[in-house]
Order: structure tokens, then sequence, then C-alpha cells
């Protein structure tokens, strides 16, 4: 069953980590970060990877 997780600072550390994670699971992520552009980097990984945007 998929889930969607909320997770939040996840443009680095143990978000990012988690993020990550739960998507290589199948499920869906609501990624949020303090400043929008921070999450640039988890963007461009989306776009590099199966996951898409």
């Amino acid at each position: 069953m998929t889930q969607r997780w909320p997770i939040t600072r996840c443009s680095r550390g143990i978000g990012r980590a988690l993020s990550e994670a739960v998507l290589h699971a199948g499920h869906r992520l609501v990624a949020t970060a303090r400043e929008p552009a921070q999450l640039a980097s988890l963007m461009r990984w989306l776009q590099e990877t199966r996951y898409g945007l």
C-alpha cells in the first residue's frame, strides 16, 4: 500500500536521507524546507532518478 509521507527539512541531512528512502520504498513524498531554494538539490536528484517530479 502506497503511503504519503510529509517530511520537513528535506534539503539535507536526516530529512534528505529519509526522503530518498521513502521514495525508494515506493511511497509518495510531501517535502518541505525552510527556503524553497534549498529544495533545488532534491529536485535535481528526483529528475535524475526514476522517481520523476
